[in-house]
């Protein structure tokens, strides 16, 4: 119970550059409940972090609408066969 506490109380008190990184994976993975709601009460009061997760949204938005054929972000018939592989390659080992 006490380390559940800790762990949230840390969560509560991330500053901006914590709070980046939650914004950021809850954009591709579900985030725990803490998680949650430590970036959303965070978002109330920081324009800055509000900022940021408006131009994630935005610069996802614009790749879903350059996708290719193949599923990666921006991967039209511009984008070389080398480029397209490393990113799959890194999109594996994660």
């Amino acid at each position: 119970m006490v380390r559940r506490l800790r762990h949230a109380w840390r969560l509560l008190n991330l500053p901006c550059e914590g709070i980046s990184e939650l914004v950021s994976r809850s954009l591709d993975e579900r985030l725990s409940p803490v998680e949650r709601a430590a970036y959303r009460s965070h978002l109330v009061y920081c324009v800055a972090c509000r900022r940021y997760r408006r131009q994630l949204l935005v610069l996802r938005e614009a790749l879903g609408r350059a996708g290719g054929r193949d599923g990666l972000p921006g991967s039209g018939p511009g984008m070389p066969e080398e480029l397209k592989d490393r990113i799959r390659r890194q999109l594996k080992d994660r």
